[in-house]
């Protein structure tokens, strides 16, 4: 199941937006220094556009930390962690698997986590390679686990 996040080429355009915003103001604070010979104004003027840039990216920052959403991948399956296993496996929904060797397991946080860090009955996304080895585990969310019912 596929959950709606803003992908590189988003980042990628925001910032070409950002810094095409940055250029035209620095040609405008630069023209309007060379006509203008008030220093108080043009001091003035060169700092509004960048801190209208900063207070751009502090907005945007704290809105993106609170949508952050991940995309789980499409062929995976729900099953619920058991207990701890020697490397290199893994027990899901009472059937041991090997998790592949570059494997991952990512937490609630999107962070990656070792395999003995793996927490007891949790609620996973997994996704299996061309081996039938566990490639990917995701520990889902709260309202990741809603949207999967």
């Amino acid at each position: 199941m596929e959950i709606a996040a803003p992908g590189p080429d988003m980042v990628r355009l925001r910032m070409r937006k950002i810094l095409t915003i940055l250029t035209l103001s620095a040609s405008w604070v630069a023209s309007l220094t060379a006509s203008v010979s008030v220093p108080w104004l043009v001091s003035w003027v060169s700092t509004v556009p960048l801190t209208a840039v900063a207070a751009f990216y502090t907005a945007a920052g704290a809105a993106h930390a609170q949508t952050q959403v991940r995309f789980l991948p499409p062929n995976g399956k729900r099953g619920k962690t058991g207990e701890p296993q020697q490397m290199p496996g893994v027990k899901i929904s009472g059937k041991l698997y090997a998790l592949a060797p570059g494997g991952l397991i990512f937490d609630t946080s999107n962070r990656t986590i070792l395999q003995q860090s793996l927490p007891q009955d949790a609620d996973v996304w997994y996704q299996f390679d061309n081996n039938g080895q566990v490639a990917r585990i995701y520990i889902l969310r709260p309202e990741e686990q809603a949207r999967l019912k």
